[in-house]
Order: structure tokens, then sequence, then C-alpha cells
């Protein structure tokens, strides 16, 4: 969801074969915990790190990446949703 090389670039919607509106608002909660220093961005390793894990674990290639098809989708949205319940709480 985040440009590795700019984290405050990001893209929604992108996964594909999901249902596209929880997925984006499941985004848009991790989102805005993110750029609202409640929730620690993951550092460019670790972005990097990830991905390169991914495509070994998933043995894909870049053009199928983001084809999310269950199971993926299921275990994405749920990752989506446990992040922002670890962010910091809102003050006042």
């Amino acid at each position: 969801m985040l440009f590795v090389s700019d984290p405050l670039l990001a893209f929604f919607g992108v996964p594909q074969r999901v249902v596209r509106f929880p997925i984006a608002e499941a985004q848009s909660a991790t989102l805005a915990r993110w750029w609202s220093n409640r929730l620690a961005l993951p550092t460019k390793e670790e972005m990097t790190m990830w991905e390169e894990q991914e495509i070994q674990k998933r043995d894909c290639d870049v053009s199928s990446f983001h084809d999310l098809r269950y199971p993926r989708d299921v275990a994405y949205i749920h990752r989506m949703h446990d992040l922002p319940s670890k962010a910091a709480p809102l003050q006042g």
C-alpha cells in the first residue's frame, strides 16, 4: 500500500480479486494511524524485506503480486484490521 521510497505516497485499492470497499476501509484506517503518528511506519528495509518474502512465499512475479484471491484476501484484510488496533489512543 505504501511506496517504499516515499511512504507519504500510498496506493489504495490496488489488490485484485477482492471485495474493494472493505479492503479500502481497512487500508484507510491503517494509513490514517500511520500518517497521524499513532502507529509506527514500517522502515524501508522492513517493507522491502516483506515484499521479497511475499514474492518467494507465493512464487509469483510482479504482474500477479496484487492478486489476492481467497484465502490471501482474508489474511490481508485481517492484517489491515489488526494494525489500527495497535495504534496509540487519541489524546483529549
